[in-house]
């Protein structure tokens, strides 16, 4: 009764996988999962990256045509106000023209940051997928040159333990 619970620490202690090592299989098991999760996650990323730029368009048109529609308002107003005001000088047509300009190099630079913004959401992920791979392939590489190693001195050992064998002289 008072060794229980050394028998039972004991047992506790006691890892099963502690002493387990990695088959040809394993490794080859391990890879084939790899290969499904990165197959479902390109596919789940490509499907987000579609629904973003799908929304990130559809903002912009809406942004554009109502920038455009006010632009043309402005224009037409203003329009419509000098030749009401025949008597007013001409002046303020460049003035406002340059407005328009200015709007349209806004316009531009909003539209290439939303290029870039789209490049970097597409760019980021695959890069990170890239090195992840990169990582796995090393790993899957050192692991191979020594599982190599190890046959390697598994042979060595047989080869040495056959000489034994032939040199041993039998017992009278």
């Amino acid at each position: 009764m008072k060794l229980s619970p050394f028998f039972l620490i004991g047992f506790l202690l006691m890892n099963v996988s502690a002493f387990a090592e990695l088959s040809v299989g394993d490794l080859g098991k391990i890879e084939a999962m790899f290969e499904k999760y990165d197959a479902r996650m390109r596919e789940f990323v490509g499907m987000k990256i579609s629904e973003e730029i799908g929304k990130s368009e559809k903002r912009m048109q809406d942004f554009v045509a109502g920038e455009i529609a006010k632009s043309e308002k402005r224009t037409r107003e203003f329009v419509s106000d000098e030749i009401e005001k025949q008597n007013v000088e001409i002046a303020k047509l460049p003035i406002r023209m340059d407005g328009l300009d200015k709007q349209q190099d806004r316009n531009f630079l909003l539209l290439l940051a939303l290029l870039a913004f789209i490049g970097v959401v597409v760019g980021l992920p695959q890069l990170r997928e890239r090195r992840n791979a990169s990582a796995q392939e090393k790993k899957i590489v050192a692991q191979q040159q020594q599982i190599d190693a190890q046959q390697q001195q598994i042979d060595a050992m047989q080869k040495e333990l056959e000489t034994l064998k032939q040199h041993q002289m039998p017992s009278a």
